[in-house]
């Protein structure tokens, strides 16, 4: 049998290794191909994706690389340079045309620089010369002030201070005498108009226009465009790669040349601390080449010329790839570069290019030897691009490896406008990847769609087409042998060219491309394999798991039995009463409640009863004959908790007798359902008084609802759904939450109250981690499970997670990590490690929330930090403290006693475990006027979807006001 079962599990372990192979063929990708997003608009500025960046700007329509003609309005004549440029100037001509077209150069908001057609610019001497288009480099003779009146009137003046004018000889002179104005019809008037709406919005243009306000301009842009929140985003739906576009003034940070302004170096390599936090690798694109590659915005041109390939640009553009490489070469989340991104045919020749990407190719070489170098296609005019095979092939061969052809499949061109659905569909299917199949069916570089949309032709389509078209792209790109890449991932302009809006509105579905390659290989290799393993699972663990669930249930009732033995059952008699708490030492005897006792003090476990549900199962209020109040907690066999956790429970809170300590009064065993019944708090929980929130739970129909009234209409409304609760059917999923708001309860928490809380866990605490005979950790401090009694007396209960330090132990670690986000330490969080130390962390926290009334899981504000530790922090340092005090209390407080406890509340959330004090020398500091040390900066707020490597998942419950009795711990 054992020869057998090694014969099965080798099998099982090559069909693994075959989905393996099959899968990964992208080296360190996780899933085996990229399926990516650029950052377009990021760091490489386009407008049209943000227009918003460019308010602001004073003469918006007249930045760098707008094409305006110029018409004298007493000649009815049009300015033109003669040839196009290297001539004169005149005017001359009654149409406009090429010649008559000027681009801009923006100097300041009303001083222009104008360039002919041919490149020249246009010049003047001085006071009564001509204008020439002779210059090659503009200066200050090259250089003209616009001013605008309705219309589009305009007057020029020279740099030497004389207005141009039209001559009677049809010439173009800087000799007006005096200042002209608009309304004479002299021959200094001329009519400038756009030669389109359309103008430049690139990066060049956003940094020139803003001037001085740049620099804020882009921070906060880098800083709140792309977020760590965005990777997690991406990570969160199986985003595997990021594609990162950047212009070359990036080598120059943090001190660029004007007008481009610095931290694009910055905001880079915080995509790569989030990328290897997340998992996430990223390609940088050289997207904006010195002299621009394309004319477009993307490629910061100033004025749409293409000026790249020229000696001094082309090795201007390897000295970016030299720079990148040798930056990010060995960082673990770099994947690869992008050379060049769409360089325009037919103005950059094929050889140039082709030079220049083997040059690059082997800069990247000497920084790593497994980087993916990706060539992009030339881009050609009007959607008519190149064959990528000249590109592919030229590119294969002299030992070159990872070696990756980028092209950009976009279906929103004239030859798409007029398609159907299923014409774009079969277009896909036909032209698409007969492509792909060709280039992946070569002996050469793998190929990357490094840019694509769901969006199509000119209809109005519905979300359903969009499912449609989009589900069929990740079919057929898919199949690209390195993958593709999506963009962009936001976009202001366009909803369907942000990955991010069409995921979060399901217009995209990346599971369905991701489903054909499931179902193909992954579901039958999953399917083989599971069957084997299930056929030997259930031959060796059938006896075994039997005897263990019976062994299991046994030690249980073992455990109860031995903890309860000599205990007299209680009786639900009106002559039983309760120990009055004052008992001293650990003797006090458990009280046994038969099922049938609970079952009368709680009116059979009435629905109206029931005070809500945690990660256990529900707990109901019941009363007892002799008028006493308790809560009843039960376990139910369908918990999604195991037993342990409860038993810890009923053991801990046995043992520990403590004024400052929920009190067990008793338990039963009932089949496989097992209870914990405590003294019912008639005040409640400490976080009803912070937050005035209440929850109230309902079986009523089936389906889920919440809600949210004040709370002084809870009682009648309560009234109401019992009524109708009565004449209906219920399911075992029907439920509804009430959350009830009372405002009011805050101000029953008056300064002193709140301070002497803050006191009473403290000595609670205390009494866990040094006074008592077992000393214990907590795990699950948190508002909720902080009681009070009729007197404000504070009360720690829940010591459903609590653990038992024996001996000199002082440290444990878990592979489960358990508990409330918020609360959790760092170190607790991100290593499973726990110690008293992380109960002090958690009593930091409640010190802050006592303090302010505000969560810290839900503290929020744009302007600020993200969290209340981080907000405290951040007083504290002004010198406010006393900000964070809850302003229900107004005046009323002590300045001393907040900030003493503002101070300890600190000293407790530092992020170092050994920084923060014990609670002996939290109690004597609150306590006492004894010196304290100064606090370190808290950690930040850690993501709820945070697991350690290595480990189960993080399991933790939630201190919200609503859904907290759903979750389990």
């Amino acid at each position: 049998m054992e020869s057998v079962s090694c014969k099965w599990l080798l099998l099982s372990f090559l069909f693994i290794s075959w989905a393996h192979s099959a899968l990964c063929v992208v080296d360190g990708v996780k899933g085996g191909k990229v399926r990516g997003v650029n950052f377009g608009g990021w760091l490489v500025v386009e407008g049209w994706m943000k227009p918003s960046l460019f308010d602001g700007i004073a003469n918006r329509d007249m930045l760098d690389g707008a094409k305006v003609r110029l018409k004298s309005l007493r000649l009815n004549k049009y300015v033109s340079a003669k040839d196009g440029g290297g001539a004169g100037v005149f005017v001359d001509h009654d149409t406009g045309d090429s010649w008559e077209t000027f681009r801009l150069w923006r100097i300041s908001q009303s001083e222009y620089q104008f360039r002919a057609v041919k490149g020249q610019f246009l010049s003047c001497s001085g006071q009564g010369a001509s204008v020439t288009a002779t210059s090659n480099s503009p200066s200050v003779n090259e250089t003209f002030t616009i001013q605008r009146a309705g219309f589009g009137r305009v007057i020029l003046k020279h740099s030497s201070g004389k207005y141009l004018q039209a001559s009677s000889k049809n010439e173009l002179k800087a000799d007006y005498v005096g200042t002209p104005g608009f309304n004479d019809r002299n021959a200094a008037i001329f009519n400038m108009t756009f030669v389109s709406d359309v103008y430049m919005q690139g990066e060049y243009q956003l940094s020139n226009g803003h001037g001085q306000n740049a620099t804020k301009v882009l921070t906060e842009h880098r800083n709140s465009y792309i977020t760590r929140e965005d990777f997690q985003f991406l990570s969160n739906h199986d985003i595997n790669t990021v594609r990162i576009p950047v212009g070359w003034w990036i080598t120059k940070d943090p001190n660029p040349p004007a007008p481009y302004v610095g931290g694009s170096l910055a905001a880079l390599d915080n995509a790569f601390k989030w990328a290897n936090e997340f998992d996430i690798k990223c390609l940088v694109d050289l997207h904006a080449a010195p002299g621009s590659q394309n004319g477009r915005d993307d490629s910061s041109s100033r004025d749409d010329s293409i000026n790249w390939p020229t000696p001094d640009n082309i090795q201007k553009s390897l000295d970016v790839i030299e720079f990148l490489a040798s930056k990010y070469g060995s960082d673990p989340a770099f994947l690869g570069i992008s050379l060049l991104s769409e360089p325009q045919s037919p103005d950059i020749p094929f050889n140039t290019l082709q030079k220049y990407y083997n040059d690059g190719y082997v800069i990247v070489r000497k920084h790593s030897a497994t980087a993916y170098v990706i060539m992009c296609q030339l881009k050609g005019d009007n959607g008519a691009d190149p064959d990528p095979a000249m590109l592919y092939n030229a590119n294969t061969g002299n030992g070159k490896s990872n070696v990756v052809v980028d092209l950009h499949y976009y279906h929103t061109g004239p030859s798409f406008a007029n398609m159907s659905l299923q014409e774009n569909i079969n277009y896909l299917y036909g032209a698409r990847k007969t492509q792909l199949n060709s280039l992946n069916a070569a002996d050469g570089p793998l190929v990357f769609i490094g840019e694509w949309v769901n969006d199509f032709g000119r209809g109005k389509w519905s979300q359903k087409e969009f499912q449609k078209y989009g589900s069929a792209q990740l079919h057929v790109y898919g199949s690209a042998s390195f993958g593709w890449a999506y963009w962009s991932f936001k976009n202001d302009a366009n909803n369907h060219w942000s990955l991010m809006w069409t995921i979060n509105n399901n217009y995209l579905q990346l599971t369905a491309g991701r489903m054909a390659i499931v179902w193909k290989i992954i579901i039958p290799v999953f399917i083989l394999v599971a069957t084997i393993m299930c056929v030997l699972g259930y031959i060796c663990r059938f006896k075994r798991n039997k005897n263990r669930n019976r062994g299991a249930f046994k030690r249980l009732q073992g455990v109860l039995g031995d903890l309860l033995k000599s205990k007299a059952t209680y009786n639900d008699t009106p002559d039983n009463s309760f120990d009055d708490g004052k008992t001293e030492g650990e003797t006090q005897e458990l009280q046994i409640f038969s099922y049938a006792c609970l079952s009368r003090a709680t009116n059979n476990f009435c629905l109206k009863n029931k005070l809500g549900e945690g990660g256990f199962g529900p707990v109901y209020k019941g009363k007892l004959q002799n008028e006493k109040e308790i809560a009843v907690k039960g376990l139910s066999k369908h918990s999604g908790q195991g037993i342990e956790e409860f038993k810890n429970e009923v053991v801990l809170i046995s043992k520990l007798q403590h004024r400052n300590l929920v009190r067990l009064l008793g338990c039963c065993i009932r089949g496989e359902e097992y209870m914990l019944i405590y003294e019912y708090m008639p005040k409640g929980s400490l976080d009803a008084f912070l937050f005035g929130l209440f929850l109230f739970y309902f079986a009523i129909k089936p389906a889920s609802y919440i809600i949210k009234i004040p709370f002084k209409f809870v009682p009648s409304f309560i009234h109401m759904l019992l009524s109708y609760y009565e004449s209906i059917s219920t399911t075992a999923n029907s439920r509804m939450f009430i959350l009830a708001t009372d405002p009011s309860k805050k101000a029953q928490l008056d300064w002193d109250k709140r301070f002497n809380i803050i006191g009473g866990i403290a000595r609670g605490l205390l009494y866990l981690h040094r006074d008592s005979r077992l000393r214990v950790i907590h795990r699950d401090l948190k508002v909720s499970n902080i009681l009070l009694d009729e007197n404000m007396t504070p009360k720690i209960s829940d010591f459903g997670m609590a653990r038992v330090f024996g001996g000199d132990q002082i440290i444990a670690e878990t592979n489960r990590v358990a508990g409330t986000f918020g609360y959790m330490s760092p170190e607790y969080v991100m290593g499973g490690t726990f110690s008293e130390k992380s109960d002090v962390f958690s009593f930091g926290v409640l010190i802050l929330e006592i303090i302010s009334s505000k969560r810290n899981n839900s503290f929020y504000n744009p302007e600020q930090p993200s969290n209340l530790l981080l907000h405290t922090w951040k007083l504290w340092n002004e010198g406010k403290g006393s900000e964070v005090v809850d302003e229900a209390l107004g005046d009323l407080y002590s300045p001393l006693e907040v900030e003493k406890c503002v101070h300890i509340g600190l000293l407790c959330v530092q992020n170092r475990a050994i920084d923060r004090p014990t609670m002996a020398e939290v109690d004597l500091m609150l306590i006492s006027e004894t010196d304290r040390p100064s606090p370190k900066e808290p950690p930040y707020t850690f993501p709820a979807s945070s697991v350690r490597s290595g480990s189960d998942p993080i399991c933790c419950s939630s201190n919200d006001i609503t859904f907290t009795a759903l979750e389990g711990r």
